[in-house]
């Protein structure tokens, strides 16, 4: 393996397709209710990973390609939660994506289209059939409309089924089990809760390959940025992995916006002087996989 660190970003691209068979309902709230339904903090991701010349993967949902009036025809189909009876113009516009697809693809930065299944659903419990379906569709609106063909693929709620099928349909890699550990620390009577992120290596599942994730940037207490930092300090030749979803900056506000800023920079600034790597989950795999191979 190369002796330089590499970080590896990886976005949820969801909207509200993300929510629509939970409970969360703070979340659904609160992207209904925002004037832009989330998008305007995917546009702040896509502007400050442009400022820092920082390429991700953005693992979107298949619906995200879809026209408004394909949209409606999905939903009844899939017989979706009380919560979009009715398809108000609200609830569409927070579906609606296709135009940030677009400004992904059309980005001066090399951001990598991946996959997080057509409409959200956790393939681990479906059947054969709705898991093939959930991953022949988005691939095949991707091609026929974006000449997209993905490599990277992200199971939703990162329950891991049906490699086969990702396997059969093209996808070289998928994003692997959470590598972070957690633990509280009692201090004063109170108890404070530790985080340490992971480093992690390519495993090998025949012919296709799973990049762990080494921690997610999301709650801005304990600090994501210190975790970030901390993890990629702890040794060379390693493969750095950050999830993220775009809706917790809205949810959390200025406060991990300026965290994950802090962090772009720094790894920009590492990027620069050669002592780290960056790299989309497709590249991680055929640069270092190739290299370990």
């Amino acid at each position: 393996m190369s002796t330089t660190c590499t970080v590896v970003i990886s976005v949820c691209l969801e909207l509200l397709w993300g929510y629509l068979d939970t409970k969360n309902y703070n979340r659904i709230m609160m992207i209904l209710n925002d004037k832009t339904h989330g998008k305007k903090t995917i546009y702040w991701l896509l502007n400050v990973l442009d400022k820092y010349n920082i390429p991700v993967t953005w693992a979107t949902v298949g619906g995200l390609f879809l026209e408004k009036d394909e949209i409606i025809d999905v939903l009844r189909r899939k017989k979706s939660t009380r919560i979009v009876e009715g398809n108000s113009k609200a609830i569409l516009d927070s579906l609606y994506g296709k135009d940030i697809v677009e400004e992904i693809l059309s980005s001066r930065i090399s951001h990598e289209l991946g996959y997080h299944t057509f409409t959200h659903t956790v393939l681990k419990g479906s059947s054969y059939d709705v898991a093939e379906l959930e991953i022949r569709e988005g691939v095949r609106i991707a091609k026929k409309r974006f000449g997209v063909k993905m490599k990277s693929f992200v199971f939703p709620k990162n329950e891991i089924e049906y490699i086969d099928l990702i396997k059969k349909y093209g996808f070289t890699v998928f994003r692997g089990k959470n590598m972070w550990k957690s633990k509280k620390i009692g201090i004063g009577g109170k108890f404070i809760q530790i985080i340490s992120a992971e480093r992690v290596n390519i495993i090998d599942f025949n012919n296709i390959k799973c990049l762990p994730t080494s921690m997610l940037f999301d709650n801005p207490f304990p600090s994501p940025l210190l975790i970030a930092t901390r993890g990629m300090r702890r040794g060379k030749g390693c493969i750095f992995h950050i999830s993220l979803h775009p809706e917790s900056f809205l949810d959390y506000g200025l406060n991990l916006r300026l965290q994950f800023e802090l962090f772009l920079r720094y790894i920009s600034r590492m990027h620069r002087r050669g002592m780290l790597d960056i790299m989309t989950m497709n590249q991680v795999v055929e640069v270092v996989g190739n290299e370990d191979s």
